[in-house]
């Protein structure tokens, strides 16, 4: 999932970029959401305490997470534990968590207490500092640079210690639930995705996830949806914190437009849009999905196997994978020129071709699909656009067939593996299709300078997730 040279490339690139812009506020970051990295999330809550000088609350930490080393290494180990009896650490974990927000919390109301005495100083200063040379204004914006700085790296370990103590709480329900079965650890897993999420939402909109209560929140809501339709929208906008959530088609597709729903589950896309809509913000989701036809894929053939670079088959004939690829071939004869209709043909190839022409005209990759023409919580397409729009959803309406490949892959079994049936005109916002893909370039983990490079420059990376994943 992230130890391969596109992600060292990615991280290195925002490195980059962040170093170019010295306001903390206009930097980016990559953050972990899932719940898998059980041991590593309780080592970073122990680090941070560590760093900041909390020797004693650090060691207290240290003592309730003891709690899970008699389990071994591998969180699966713990999951055999409580399978067997054992009563668990649950409770040592939500202590833990408990101690951090009301430790985070009481920071943020001292920080707050020193920002505004901070402030009437700055201003004070400030008047001062006009009247004398023009070194001591220049050490005067330095300093507050240097005070910027220190807030903002604060605030992050703040946000770090309270996503990672909740990541511990999640994966010790996460693999407890895998072997009682009381709950749906699917379930579980998504909406701890979607907790982070709006954590860290929260964190970048107002500097901190403990500034304001629910309450506030809502009434901040609607004086934020009265700004953007006021004459102040294009000034407001330029202030909106965007969020890439980067995971598996089967988490960020709304579930609801799967079998998933038929068997109780819900997702990432399914909540984040959930939320958003009775919040009356439709469209501050979207939900942008990825097909392939076929290609190459690094994948494990089991768990617990190696990763596995091989041949993807072909699409299924009835799946949205193979309808796309006819698109893919007539959009080629239409951008070489000739000409994407079909002589003959039934009614739904002459709907493709008409699909083909204008993607050739409009689209700038190898092919974006927008299927948010028909739907009710979108707004309508331009003119322009419109009847495009209409043609490619009369063209993927009906429920398919639709692949997912995660970090398994299984060839043999692939239609009862990864084949399930969806309509993706309900599942998506945009859908990418790559008619051929390639498989991502592993780092090697024991003995690979890339891998010490990527975990150096993603030192403050909040709740780091394991790279493993089902899709079976």
């Amino acid at each position: 999932m992230w130890r391969n040279e596109q992600f060292l490339s990615l991280v290195g690139g925002m490195r980059e970029l962040n170093e170019s812009r010295p306001d903390p506020a206009q930097r980016c970051w990559f953050v972990g959401m899932d719940v898998y990295a059980l041991s590593r999330a309780a080592d970073a809550v122990v680090s941070l305490l560590e760093s900041s000088g909390e020797v004693e609350a650090a060691q207290r930490a240290r003592e309730r997470y003891a709690c899970f080393d008699r389990f071994g290494d591998e969180a699966s180990d713990y999951a055999k534990g409580v399978a067997r009896g054992d009563p668990g650490c649950e409770a040592a974990a939500v202590s833990q968590l408990v101690e951090t927000l009301e430790r985070e919390a009481a920071r943020a109301q001292e920080a707050a207490k020193r920002g505004e005495a901070a402030a009437q100083a700055a201003a004070e200063t400030a008047v001062v500092a006009a009247a004398t040379a023009e070194g001591s204004s220049a050490a005067l914006s330095e300093a507050a640079d240097a005070a910027a700085e220190a807030a903002a790296a604060a605030s992050e370990d703040a946000l770090a210690a309270l996503c990672n103590a909740r990541s511990v709480v999640h994966a010790e329900a996460y693999y407890r639930q895998m072997v009682l079965g009381r709950r749906s650890t699917w379930n579980l897993r998504d909406s701890a995705m979607v907790e982070t999420v709006l954590l860290v939402k929260e964190h970048l909109e107002r500097g901190s996830v403990f500034n304001v209560d629910d309450d506030e929140e809502d009434e901040e809501e609607q004086e934020e949806e009265k700004n953007a339709s006021s004459s102040d929208a294009s000034a407001a906008s330029q202030k909106t914190k965007r969020i890439i959530v980067w995971a598996h088609n089967s988490h960020l597709g709304d579930a609801r437009a799967t079998a998933m729903s038929r068997r109780g589950e819900l997702n990432v896309g399914q909540l984040l849009r959930q939320r958003f809509e009775r919040r009356g913000k439709r469209g501050a989701v979207l939900n942008l999905g990825f097909s392939t036809f076929t290609g190459t894929v690094c994948a494990a053939g089991r768990w617990g196997g190696p990763a596995l670079c091989r041949g993807i088959r072909p699409g299924m004939r009835g799946s949205y994978e193979e309808l796309l690829h006819r698109v893919a071939r007539l959009l080629q004869r239409c951008r070489g020129g000739n000409g994407g209709g079909v002589e003959g043909g039934g009614e739904e190839e002459q709907e493709l071709s008409a699909v083909a022409a204008a993607l050739a005209a409009s689209s700038p990759c190898a092919f974006l699909l927008d299927l948010r023409g028909r739907r009710r919580d979108s707004p309508a397409p331009s003119a322009s656009a419109a009847s495009s729009s209409d043609q490619m959803i009369a063209a993927l309406s009906e429920p398919r067939l639709e692949r997912a490949i995660g970090v398994l892959y299984v060839p043999r079994t692939e239609r009862y593996s990864h084949y399930f049936v969806a309509k993706v005109t309900e599942q998506f916002d945009l859908l990418v299709h790559v008619d051929e893909s390639s498989a991502i370039s592993p780092l090697d983990f024991d003995d690979n300078e890339g891998v010490d490079t990527l975990q150096r420059w993603m030192g403050r990376v909040i709740g780091p997730d394991d790279p493993v994943e089902s899709e079976e």
